[in-house]
């Protein structure tokens, strides 16, 4: 990855400067590894306990063993649907889509500037935004915001939101979102969803755009 990795130190110099490297190395990995696994970031090569994993050729994601996972198109691009539980209200417990944009011509500040312009338009109230880090993603912004939807049972229910936009090493521009109704246990799963993914940008998932 770019930004969310530490840089490797080469050198040139004799052996003590390669004890100092890796007493160095001893050092600063094993904190950041522990700082990332607080954060809710996978490093290890496998799910954690209650967790099954999607590696495909664009990204790698852990998701709650039970949840439903259905490969389609979202507005007519490739996309992958993570489904919790329904519940009575028509909604579901929480889901997680991840969209995939192909090549992406502009900057990612661009698409952010697009969507703060569109998301009122489209009824969603927009409450916190930051730049994160995505383990192999070029540069990342997610926001937050809420909406309120009419279930098909007649409900009205506010849905929480997080909109993740992914620029990768190759210039792809990934859609990673979060729902969830108002109030509804599982946010913090949602967190270490969020956490776990990790662009992973192979040939072969939905075709080479």
């Amino acid at each position: 990855m770019g930004p969310g990795w530490v840089p490797g130190l080469t050198t040139a110099a004799g052996g003590g400067a390669y004890i100092a490297l890796v007493l160095k190395r001893h050092l600063i990995i094993p904190p950041l590894l522990a700082a990332l696994a607080a954060c809710g970031v996978v490093t290890g090569d496998e799910a954690p306990a209650g967790l099954s994993r999607y590696d495909g050729d664009r990204f790698r994601i852990d998701y709650p063993s039970g949840w439903s996972v259905r490969e389609g198109e979202s507005g007519g691009r490739p996309a992958v649907q993570f489904n919790g539980p329904s519940r009575d209200d028509g909604t579901r417990s929480a889901e997680v889509q991840v969209i995939d944009w192909g090549g992406w011509r502009n900057s990612l500040q661009d698409k952010v500037v697009q969507f703060r312009g569109a998301a009122p338009r489209s009824g969603y109230e927009i409450g916190d935004e930051e730049p994160v880090l995505v383990p192999g993603a070029r540069a990342a912004h997610r926001f937050h915001y809420s909406n309120e939807i009419r279930t098909a049972t007649g409900a009205k229910i506010r849905m929480r939101i997080t909109e993740t936009f992914v620029l990768t090493e190759k210039q792809r521009l990934l859609d990673v979102v979060t729902r969830s109704p108002e109030g509804a246990a599982g946010k913090d799963r949602l967190a270490t969803i969020l956490g776990s993914f990790a662009v992973e940008e192979k040939d072969g998932w939905f075709g080479d755009r």
